[in-house]
């Protein structure tokens, strides 16, 4: 982001100085000067939805706020898919691939996506990088028992689990 001082018809004000920039949802980096009345920061989301709050004040104590709309996890737009068949031979590995989208249905990057699978006993989840820029990530799993298992992946909408299941049978 961007951020400059401006006077009543948006001209920048020089010789202001940004001391700090704060923000109640995610977080912002040390402010870069660029000696011309600018500065820039980046901004990086939360990872739970909702409005955040980004504020600069200066030395003189004035200060600017504007605010950034983050959107969760759509439990109903985002989906599993698997790679192969469900029926998967015990022991052998099986991947699936996550999709993870908004209520508007744009991809959510760079989010950690944590799968849960019952029953848990004998079974070992091989930790998936975060999602990229579409959103996409891959988790790859064994099942050491033969047996029915429901993947679940946690989402955000409104702050609360939205469970996607997928059924697996796993072969002797």
């Amino acid at each position: 982001m961007k951020i400059y001082f401006a006077d009543t018809i948006g001209g920048k004000v020089k010789g202001q100085t940004l001391v700090y920039l704060t923000t109640d949802l995610g977080a912002v980096s040390p402010l870069v000067d660029h000696g011309d009345g600018t500065y820039t920061a980046t901004y990086t989301g939360a990872e739970t939805p909702g409005q955040a709050k980004i504020t600069a004040t200066s030395e003189s104590g004035k200060s600017g706020t504007t605010t950034i709309q983050l959107d969760g996890v759509d439990g109903e737009k985002s989906k599993f898919k698997i790679f192969g068949s469900a029926a998967a031979q015990t022991g052998q590995p099986v991947s699936i691939e996550v999709l993870l989208l908004t209520t508007k249905g744009a991809p959510l990057s760079r989010r950690r996506v944590d799968l849960k699978i019952e029953p848990n006993a004998d079974v070992q989840i091989k930790s998936a990088e975060k999602t990229n820029l579409e959103g996409k990530t891959i988790i790859t799993f064994t099942a050491g028992t033969a047996g029915i298992y429901t993947l679940k992946g946690p989402q955000e909408r409104r702050s609360s689990m939205v469970i996607l299941r997928l059924y697996l049978l796993a072969t002797r």
